[in-house]
Formats: C-alpha cells, sequence, structure tokens
C-alpha cells in the first residue's frame, strides 16, 4: 500500500423529518425504526415529552425533536426512530417521532458549525441545503436546563 494512500473514515448520518424540517443524527446513535406503536400517556410536566412506548422489554420516552426546534407538535402516528444520546455520563434512549422517509446518508464531507446552538455539531451539505446535525443528549440538555429555570421561577 502506496504511503501516500490514506483510508479516509466516512461517517453515515440518518436524515428524518421532524415537524417542516429535516435534521440529522450520527447513524452510531441510531437503534432501528419502529413502525407506529401504542403509545402510552403518563403523568409529567415535562412538554417536549409526549408519552412512553414499550420496545424490546424496555420503556422508551417519547421525545417530539421537532417541538424542542420549535415546530409544531409531531402527529402521534409516524414512525419511531429510537436513537441514543449520552448526557452528564448516562446513557439514554428516546423514540423521536418522524414524519416522511428517513435517509441513511455518507457524505463526502461534512461543514463545521458555527454561530448555531450548541446541540448542532456540524451541517451536512445536501444540495443546496444545509442539514443540522444535531446532538440529542446536547438538545435535550439545554431543554432540561431552560424548563427546570421556567419551573423554578414560577415555584417561587
Amino acid at each position: 500500500m502506496s504511503p501516500a494512500f490514506e483510508e479516509v473514515q466516512r461517517r453515515s448520518f440518518v436524515l428524518v423529518q421532524v415537524g417542516k424540517r429535516r435534521v440529522a443524527l450520527a447513524a452510531e446513535s441510531v437503534i432501528e425504526l419502529v413502525a407506529p406503536a401504542r403509545e402510552q400517556q403518563i403523568p409529567h410536566r415535562t412538554p417536549w415529552l409526549s408519552g412512553v412506548i414499550l420496545r424490546r422489554g424496555r420503556i422508551v420516552p417519547v421525545c417530539d425533536v421537532g417541538q424542542l426546534l420549535g415546530e409544531e407538535p409531531s402527529p402521534l402516528n409516524g414512525f419511531h426512530l429510537i436513537a441514543e444520546s449520552q448526557s452528564k455520563g448516562a446513557r439514554d434512549r428516546y423514540a423521536i417521532p418522524v414524519g416522511g422517509e428517513c435517509v441513511l446518508m455518507t457524505p463526502e464531507s461534512t461543514i463545521p458549525a458555527q454561530d448555531h446552538a450548541e446541540y448542532v455539531v456540524e451541517m451536512l451539505p445536501l444540495g443546496e441545503e444545509k442539514i443540522e446535525v444535531l446532538d440529542l443528549g446536547k438538545l435535550i440538555q439545554q431543554q432540561e436546563s431552560a424548563f427546570a429555570d421556567t419551573t423554578q421561577d414560577v415555584d417561587s
């Protein structure tokens, strides 16, 4: 093998439709895409959790990523993308309601996410469009912090 030849490790991403926008998650964080499951409603005060589903013997909270990003709540009859996130040293799974197709993409390159929110880790060029790659753990952690701040203000 020539010393000039270098194996370039390319990463894959899963593109999903949440609300009216497309976002991407690193493929290694995606566990599976599941058909609509019976979502159970549970009492809680977290606005972006719509309930839970039972998947492979685990209770998985349904996290509406679109709503976290300012979109309208997702319909409850679509598919769920089961994704894993890491936050504060813990690994959690979330079921994300998605509309439309989920697409696996392995781009030639990515673009650094400058001047974006902390949970946007990079951008994927797709024609004229640039798709945000989300760090689900950071997105949820940011929303939990903001939610805790607003509930403390109300409780005070």
